[in-house]
């Protein structure tokens, strides 16, 4: 199928090309699956998956569809959430100088003042 080029905010792009990898997908393609789950978003009834966000609702109450849509919904607001986060500034704020955290292959590091190399 052929392609339109088309401009892009530079905050989507980047976003794309730094999620693509983790889904075995290039940043076009990430953003084309994110205009198909928008697309799709669009046909379902929000109110029920917004009902779901909010506690209101269970999940297993949702179509196939509108529990994929609440799945991008819920995977969006924990990578703002994670995005948002500084624990390390907290750690240090709090005295702590040492922890552990994983790397993208789940690997498990020392991190903190105590550990730098």
């Amino acid at each position: 199928m052929p392609s339109t080029p088309t401009r892009l905010p530079e905050d989507i792009y980047a976003a794309a090309s730094a999620i693509a990898p983790g889904h075995g997908r290039t940043p076009a393609q990430q953003i084309a699956h994110w205009a198909r789950i928008g697309r799709e978003f669009e046909r379902v009834p929000l109110r029920h998956v917004e009902s779901v966000l909010t506690g209101t609702r269970s999940y297993d109450d949702l179509t196939d569809r509108e529990q994929a849509i609440a799945r991008a919904e819920i995977d969006k607001r924990m990578e703002e959430t994670r995005a948002s986060l500084d624990l390390e500034a907290e750690f240090l704020a709090q005295g702590i100088t040492s922890w552990v955290s994983t790397d993208e292959h789940g690997n498990v590091e020392m991190q903190g003042p105590d550990h730098e190399g």
